[in-house]
């Protein structure tokens, strides 16, 4: 059997400190080492001081054609610290491991095996040192390559001697084995042309991956020179285990310039979680929006590449879209552009957060709320999600509580975004339905302090002007009270529930080339509050349980409690005689509950998993120049991506992007 697997085949390694300490964005160099051999099943045993976890994650692609190794069927990794006892696990398009390896330089052999046991054939080895450091997770990718033994080289030609034609050539690479090698070759193959007539032309005459188009042309003066059109010449060999230089979620893979705005870790950081390892793997996130956008996937790989996230793309199963009712054809594109680019930040938010979780995009056919709010029953009924992600919301309207149904789905949290109108305009629906969970927006800053961050209700006036522009949310109009409420001003349903960062000059960075045509930017609004709750949701492992907007009541003392800061706009100086005395918390931040954020911001995913892993994982740290990358954005142009809610039962994203032109 062939001793190397192809380059696209991927291993992820997450060093973790099971201390819980903050992590670091960066780590040690590898190299390629003797590998181990097999043993039999075993279980690492517990973890001390002096060791950490490391969680492997080998992803195996799915070709549907040979090597036989690349199929669906039963293999196994084998695991082995320092030259140690090996740990096995049996996989069959994914290899799960994790394995305690002692603080400091350890080397890792890693084989895979063609039968569940690591007792079968050997199918590909390799070995790296990589650092092990206490507080620090570190990320490794790992690629195995085939090595080329054989070009098999064929045409079909259909030529007239005496006329000109291009005939395309196919130049298969095989490994010792007689299996076809696919995806990328570490070392291009050189091709040569044997006809020295000047008859044929050969393009091009390197190849570096199987599915480079070649072509031979022929000028019609002589023969077809039949079967010695190519012969391939140079070294063919390539590495059977190569380690790629180390890459972490905080550092940008561009060599010149870098996205403003908060990167995937900053936000991990901030919120505690520990989500750049396996969490979220197995989960799937909901998204509802309206119109189509047909640039959705491939904005989304940008990002995620850009960031270094695992790939979530059709073909792999990790990225699906559908229209309202679940299939094809999708709507039409948004007349304004607008909720083309809310999609492509409920994407990268959902990515940032949860980078392994699987994402399906559901597109109404607009944004008037029949549309939506099937999209929305739509989208829960999806076969494996574990959350439902809305950023956008409408007026209130009397006769409301007749919608609430299409939001119950018990086991399936279903998240809003409050609205970014700040207080006086009031709550909005569906956000003020009782079966949702109502995300308000906070501003969070980098400082000094032991969290590492600042985090305030978000209102951008007076800072930046007389405008409205910051949370949203208060008293129902005409929904009761839920028994889970306790707040004692408001007689009916209170938005928010929790909050998460929202401020546009505090915001994520994200790509976009439909709404903004510009690709990168920065992106705030409750729009994006609201996938990073739905994303936490989704990290958690106890959905099944979470019948509305309840759960975090019962668990306020696991969440940040926002304290400073609130909600009233330019046009909302007027009403500040509502909030005082009982009803302060209508659009002040205090101790406990209120109106702006709610309960506060994740801890990690504990507020709504007590029982998480994820206090055992180390955390990412934020990236080195974040605090510097917000600066920049101060007192720059905004712009909202949709217009504001006007008429009931019409549904406005909640959306606000930062002009970085020119930074």
């Amino acid at each position: 059997m062939p001793q190397a697997l192809f380059r696209n085949v991927i291993a992820v390694v997450a060093v973790s400190v099971v201390s819980g300490t903050l992590g670091a964005c960066s780590g040690g160099a590898s190299r390629s080492l003797p590998a181990a051999t097999s043993s039999s099943v075993i279980a690492p045993p517990p973890a001390s001081r002096s060791q950490a976890e490391v969680a492997f994650r080998i992803v195996i692609p799915q070709t549907g054609i040979t090597p036989k190794y690349v199929s669906s069927g039963s293999k196994s990794a084998s695991i082995a610290v320092n030259n140690g006892k090996p740990q096995v696990v049996p996989c069959t398009t994914t290899c799960n491991a994790t394995v305690l390896a002692p603080i400091g330089t350890d080397t890792f052999a890693v084989s895979l095996y063609d039968d569940t046991t690591a007792k079968g054939h050997l199918l590909s080895t390799g070995s790296l040192t990589q650092a092990v450091v206490a507080g620090q997770a570190n990320t490794v990718n790992i690629s195995f390559n085939g090595v080329i033994a054989s070009l098999a080289i064929s045409a079909t030609p259909n030529l007239i001697p005496g006329t000109t034609a291009s005939v395309p050539i196919t130049v298969t690479a095989k490994d010792a084995a007689g299996y076809t090698i696919v995806g990328t070759y570490t070392t291009p193959v050189s091709l040569t042309n044997s006809d020295t007539s000047g008859d044929t032309q050969l393009t091009p005459s390197s190849i570096s991956d199987s599915s480079t188009p070649i072509t031979l042309t022929y000028n019609g003066a002589g023969g077809f020179p039949g079967t010695n059109v190519a012969a391939a010449s140079g070294p063919i060999a390539a590495t059977p285990f190569a380690i790629a230089s180390l890459k972490t979620t905080c550092l940008n893979s561009r060599t010149g310039g870098a996205p403003l705005g908060l990167y995937p870790c900053d936000v991990q950081n901030a919120y505690s979680l520990a989500s750049a390892t396996t969490a979220g793997t197995g989960k799937t996130i909901a998204i509802v929006d309206a119109y189509d956008d047909p640039n959705a996937e491939s904005d989304l790989a940008v990002y995620r590449t850009e960031f270094n996230l695992p790939p979530c793309t059709t073909a792999n199963g990790c990225f699906k879209k559908v229209n309202q009712i679940g299939g094809t054809p999708y709507p039409a594109t948004d007349p304004t552009g607008g909720w083309e680019g809310e999609e492509s930040l409920d994407l990268d938010a959902i990515s940032a957060v949860c980078p392994n979780c699987k994402i399906v995009l559901v597109e109404a056919n607009d944004a008037t709320s029949p549309n939506m709010y099937t999209a929305v029953a739509t989208a829960a009924a999806m076969p494996g999600v574990s959350a439902v992600s809305n950023s956008w919301s409408g007026m209130e309207y009397s006769g409301e509580q007749a919608e609430d149904a299409y939001f119950h789905h018990p086991g399936i949290p279903v998240v809003f975004a409050t609205g970014d109108y700040d207080y006086q305009a009031g709550p909005q629906y569906p956000d003020a339905s009782p079966y949702v969970t109502a995300v308000g927006g906070t501003s969070l800053q980098a400082d000094s302090s032991a969290r590492g961050w600042t985090e305030t209700v978000w209102n951008n006036y007076p800072s930046y002007g007389s405008i409205d522009q910051g949370t949203q949310g208060g008293c129902s109009l005409y929904e009761p009270k839920p028994a889970w409420q306790h707040d004692l001003g408001c007689p009916n349903r209170m938005t928010a529930d929790l909050s998460a960062v929202g401020d546009p000059y505090t915001g994520t960075a994200y790509y976009d080339t439909f709404a903004s045509g510009t690709g990168w930017s920065v992106i705030g609004g409750t729009s994006l509050a609201a996938p990073i709750i739905a994303a936490v949701y989704a990290l958690s492992s106890n959905t099944a349980s979470i019948n509305d907007g309840s759960y975090p009541y019962t668990h306020a003392s696991q969440f940040y409690d926002v304290v400073s800061g609130n909600d009233l706009g330019v046009s909302g100086i007027g009403l500040s005689a509502a909030c005082v005395g009982p009803t302060l918390y209508f659009c002040t931040a205090e101790t406990g509950y209120d109106g702006p954020t709610g309960i506060g911001t994740p801890t990690g995913a504990g507020g709504i998993d007590p029982l998480s892993a994820n206090g055992r994982r180390a955390i990412p740290a934020r990236s080195p120049d974040v605090a510097a990358r917000m600066a920049k954005l101060r007192g720059r142009p905004t712009y909202r991506l949709c217009p504001p809610p006007t008429t009931p039962k019409v549904m406005s994203c909640m959306a606000i992007r930062v002009d970085t032109t020119g930074l």
